[in-house]
């Protein structure tokens, strides 16, 4: 659920392994490394096949593959391998005699041994064979690719599906819970996450798609998909698009950043511009951190079928969220509303916008905290280092803060981002990420509970289950987003220490629990912050690309304390860039 770095690519093994210390120097977490096809042998002669098929490591590429694998799994990655089966067991590979014999061939006729996943017997060697001594060595699960089709002896049997189906099987008896990233292999392949939807090209018109694809998968029960995030092949160079489609990633079930072997396509984020550097690593840091509430959140959906991203219609019955330019719009869990951006900046406003429709509520922007008020049509503008992520009121999103760069262990260090306007629950739930022991009891549920319309109180309730799995002494950073009037917080219950900061229209309360409850108030009469919108909109006009005496008359008119109307009277009798004019009414009517 973190980060997985993929590129079909021939790297050499020392040049891999450099490649992962490189990224924990610039402080890029990564979770899973996959290795696309290059990582067996795949010139041979013609005759056996295409290459595509493989099943011995390239020794020159990889001489010694089992420290390969032990120097990954010590750097916190786990490994998957690319596979395409169809073509069989050839005589150029390594294990080719004992398939032979085991499948009752003559090894000494050359004969290729043939792929037949209806064939049990065949079954039982593919497995034990090829599969069960790489798993031992270290490959954690595996990338079942271009496998879909009809090439089976059983008629209406799709190879790919029954792949899916007996890797998971033999994953499931090996004491690993099973998970395969495959091609989509039809209507109830959903139970075989993770998809992979396929080669995608270089280009906005692909980017503009995927949003709309995941959100649709979840019509069928398909809710783990992992794109091409930054797209495959073809296309063009752009840093910027670069940049959007990293960011779709990191609010996408599975982030899989990936790229074709061309020399120059690389995804590494040092590869772009420094505006796309430091965002990218921004975001790719943010997802590790997202671990909890991601984990918790596909915890849903295997208990409750509840997919991680779901189209608006789901939860809003209303005419807009059916229209077609907002198609892109989804939930991602139960607490954030995602707008993505499929578009190129604009050279006037310096941003890009999402074309959204914002449903009934209160909302607030994960980014830059602003305001919003729901139902309604907006365009929301963004730079390259922010994105349209909305929490809604009373929103809870805990977060990790992990102390290395690869951590994904649950955290010693729990922040917990809270939301005014509403009261709300959440049940953190924590296992040991790998096991079936959870199926036993070995879990922890921790509830938090948001009485906004009471007492102003957050609740941190004692642990529920077995706190085994999770850190002894946890120290939980409570952060109160976009809250005014707050003098002071008391804080009840258990406890060794705490410390609380108060800004302007944020309250941060550290507080160091030995796993017991406990409460934090907050003091005085409490409201929900306004937005600065004279600030925000001096800010605005100061950088946006445009004629200096236009610039002025709309900072004259910021200082006069223009209230909504008058700037609409201004904004339709003056002629300003469409985008200008759209920057000014999200700001002035972000909260009405």
């Amino acid at each position: 659920l973190g980060n997985m770095w993929s590129r079909y690519y021939p790297y050499k093994q020392d040049e891999y392994i450099a490649l992962m210390d490189r990224f924990k120097e610039e402080n890029i977490p990564f979770s899973v490394a996959v290795i696309d096809m290059d990582w067996h042998l795949v010139n041979y002669d013609k005759k056996y096949g295409t290459g595509w098929t493989g099943y011995t490591w390239n020794k020159e590429l990889f001489p010694d593959y089992k420290q390969f694998l032990k120097d990954l799994h010590s750097r916190g990655l786990e490994v998957t391998l690319n596979l395409h089966p169809a073509d069989g067991v050839v005589p150029y590979e390594e294990m080719y005699n004992e398939m032979a014999e085991a499948m009752g061939q003559n090894p000494n006729e050359k004969e290729t041994v043939e792929f037949d996943i209806t064939n049990p017997k065949f079954l039982e060697n593919y497995f034990e064979i090829l599969h069960h001594p790489y798993e031992k060595d270290g490959v954690s699960f595996w990338w079942m690719d271009w496998q879909q089709g009809n090439t089976s002896k059983l008629e209406n049997i799709d190879p790919l599906w029954m792949l899916n189906h007996y890797h998971s099987i033999d994953l499931k008896n090996s004491g690993k819970r099973p998970i395969m990233l495959s091609r989509y292999s039809g209507i109830g392949s959903h139970r075989y996450p993770i998809g992979f939807s396929g080669d995608t090209y270089i280009n906005w018109e692909s980017l503009e798609f995927q949003p709309y694809f995941t959100a649709s998968a979840s019509n069928v029960g398909y809710t783990w998909w992992s794109h091409d995030i930054g797209g495959h092949m073809y296309g063009y160079r752009d840093d910027e698009l670069a940049v959007r489609w990293c960011q779709l990633g990191v609010f996408s079930p599975i982030n899989r950043i990936h790229a074709c072997n061309h020399p120059l396509l690389g995804k590494e984020p040092w590869n772009y511009n420094e505006i796309a550097e430091q965002s990218m690593k921004k975001f790719l840091w943010l997802r590790h951190k997202m671990l909890p509430y991601l984990y918790t959140m596909n915890y849903r959906t295997s208990e409750l079928c509840e997919p991680i991203v779901q189209p608006v219609y789901y939860k809003n019955d209303v005419p807009e969220v059916y229209e077609e330019r907002y198609r892109n719009e989804f939930y991602f869990g139960t607490e954030m509303l995602v707008l993505p951006i499929t578009r190129k900046t604009s050279q006037e406003v310096q941003m890009a916008y999402a074309d959204g429709f914002i449903p009934e509520g209160i909302w607030f922007d994960f980014f830059n905290g602003r305001k919003y008020t729901g139902n309604k049509r907006i365009k929301l503008y963004r730079n390259l280092y922010e994105y349209p992520v909305l929490v809604k009121a009373g929103g809870i999103i805990p977060m990790a803060e992990p102390n290395e760069v690869n951590d994904i262990s649950n955290p010693q260090n729990l922040r917990v981002e809270i939301y005014p306007g509403a009261d709300n629950q959440f049940e953190l739930y924590e296992d040991d990420g790998a096991s079936f022991e959870y199926q036993n009891g070995k879990y922890a549920v921790t509830k938090m509970i948001w009485d906004w319309d009471g007492k102003k109180t957050f609740t941190v309730c004692k642990p529920e289950g077995d706190t085994e799995v999770i850190p002894k002494n946890r120290e939980y950073t409570l952060v109160f987003h976009n809250i005014d009037k707050c003098s002071d917080v008391n804080v009840d219950g258990e406890y060794s220490d705490y410390n609380v900061t108060i800004n302007d229209s944020e309250a941060i309360v550290n507080v160091k629990s030995t796993l017991g409850g406990f409460s934090v108030t907050l003091c005085s009469d409490i409201v929900i912050a306004d937005n600065n919108t004279e600030n925000e909109l001096i800010e605005f006009v100061r950088r946006f690309q445009g004629d200096n005496v236009l610039k002025l008359e709309l900072y004259e008119l910021i200082l006069k304390n223009a209230n909504s109307a008058d700037f609409m009277c201004y904004l339709s009798a003056t002629e300003l860039d469409e985008d200008v004019r759209n920057v000014i009414v999200e700001l002035i009517t972000a909260d009405k």
